[in-house]
């Protein structure tokens, strides 16, 4: 299994407001996808693709239960 990489982009202090913060996600050096935390949700760019995959908070939650 390659080692994952996960790093954190931050473009302002760690406050969310309108600005998110982005993770890069990597096992070795393939690209798995993109994700971003903003105050609304979480947003998931898969490799290629122009549209994030995005649920919200709420619908975030109740699919870790």
């Amino acid at each position: 299994m390659p080692a994952r990489k996960v790093t954190l982009k931050i473009d302002r202090p760690l406050d969310i407001g309108n600005v998110g913060i982005e993770f890069e996600v990597r096992a070795g050096s393939t690209l798995l996808g993109r994700a971003q935390i903003t105050k609304g949700g979480i947003d998931w760019w898969p490799p290629k693709t122009r549209q994030p995959r995005s649920v919200t908070w709420e619908e975030f939650a109740e699919s870790m239960k």
